[in-house]
């Protein structure tokens, strides 16, 4: 059962079966209709969800793709509250209302995510930077956590007093307590949009780019880095950065002054803790416009193509060092490679193919004389092929068998 889940422990299963369980319960309990029933089923359905968030987040991931997102499952149970609220003849102006706040609820949801995401983009810098003061760059301050990091998450559980009103007013007939748990989900994500937007006003003073790349250059002259790790894969995972954070040691141990550059902000995630300066510079024009006049070395870990770091501005052409491995792997060729070079060259030789056959056109155009002596200047080259055709596939034969 963990293997078709795959989830890691066993904790993460029984949670995950009883969150299935709970939701497989949930609508069948509200058309019953059975109250305690309905209250077991969505706080086991509340205290499971929080849990697989720490437990298990692939887990959580997952179910995201098959259409069961977070949201998705808290409008869900918050819909099925209101089936159990009519299957039990709750009044009507307490149903409108529910639907009333679910609604605005929601769209407050989505205001704030759209206005988030705002921010986000605006306060998204050319250049990230570790271990350099931008102090100088007039950088705003992020906004607090409590409004920006998993915003969604806080936001959603913010139908709980609608929730727990909602049932107390079904339990005891006390509708008092039901307006009080509607009013508070409704203004408690009012007052965090509220928040955001002044926090958008503050996201607006962030410097432009070339104030940005100018920050990062003053820097870069007081410390006049010799020597660059240039490494622009996007890691994935903690592992795949093991091209990088097995060299941070050896550079940190260097008698010359050590830069990392990244190019993708996946591997500036990844990357371990470091007293070396690191950027991340995701586009080439902002590689380019980067000031490194000493220089000397750069190290390219899991290099591809024929790409090098910025040495441009550089004083001296900077020298490119590859990894010992990289440089083993280049020169160990397997032997039916070696084989394909040494009979690619014997494959050079070519030999002509026959004349245009535009030649022999204007040939019986003159009414059968000979052709003139020496080459026909209109006439096109003539082409070649390999005449060892033959040899590379046989020589290649006997190696296959």
């Amino acid at each position: 059962m963990r293997a078709v889940l795959r989830v890691r422990t066993w904790g993460g299963l029984v949670l995950s079966l009883l969150l299935g369980a709970s939701y497989e319960a949930m609508p069948l309990i509200a058309l019953l209709p059975h109250l305690w029933g309905f209250v077991t089923a969505s706080a086991v359905s509340y205290v499971t969800d929080a849990w697989l968030h720490r437990l298990e987040p692939s887990f959580i991931r997952r179910m995201a793709a098959f259409r069961m997102d977070r949201t998705m499952r808290f409008l869900a149970r918050d819909a099925l509250l209101l089936v159990l609220a009519e299957r039990m003849d709750a009044p009507e102006p307490m149903l409108v209302s529910g639907l009333l706040v679910l609604g605005g609820q929601f769209g407050v949801l989505v205001l704030y995510a759209a206005l988030h995401r705002v921010i986000r983009r605006t306060r998204t810098l050319p250049v990230a930077v570790r271990n350099l003061d931008m102090g100088d760059a007039g950088i705003p301050k992020a906004p607090p956590a409590l409004l920006y990091r998993r915003y969604l998450r806080r936001l959603l559980h913010l139908d709980l007093p609608m929730h727990a009103g909602l049932l107390a007013g079904l339990a005891g007939a006390n509708w008092a307590v039901t307006k009080a748990g509607y009013a508070l989900s409704l203004v408690l994500p009012a007052l965090a949009l509220l928040a955001l937007s002044g926090q958008l006003r503050r996201a607006r003073r962030m410097p432009q780019r070339d104030e940005i790349i100018a920050a990062v250059n003053r820097q870069l002259a007081t410390y006049r880095p010799e020597v660059v790790l240039y490494f622009n894969f996007a890691a994935v995972s903690r592992d795949f950065m093991y091209q990088v954070n097995m060299w941070i040691e050896i550079l940190e141990n260097l008698d010359r002054r050590p830069l990392i550059i990244l190019r993708e902000r996946a591997s500036f995630r990844y990357l371990s803790r470091t007293r070396l300066p690191v950027l991340c510079v995701p586009k080439a024009d902002d590689v380019a416009e980067l000031d490194l006049p000493d220089l000397k070395i750069g190290a390219l870990p899991g290099q591809r193509g024929q790409e090098r770091p910025h040495a441009a501005r550089s004083r001296g052409q900077a020298r490119l060092h590859r990894p010992r491995r990289q440089r083993q792997a280049r020169q160990q060729q397997p032997g039916q490679q070696g084989l394909r070079r040494d009979l690619g060259r014997r494959a050079r030789r070519t030999r002509p193919l026959p004349a245009h056959p535009a030649r022999h056109r204007r040939h019986r155009d003159r009414g059968g004389r000979p052709p003139p002596a020496g080459p026909d200047p209109s006439a096109r080259p003539p082409r070649t092929r390999p005449a060892a055709d033959g040899v590379v596939r046989a020589d290649l034969g006997r190696l296959e068998r």
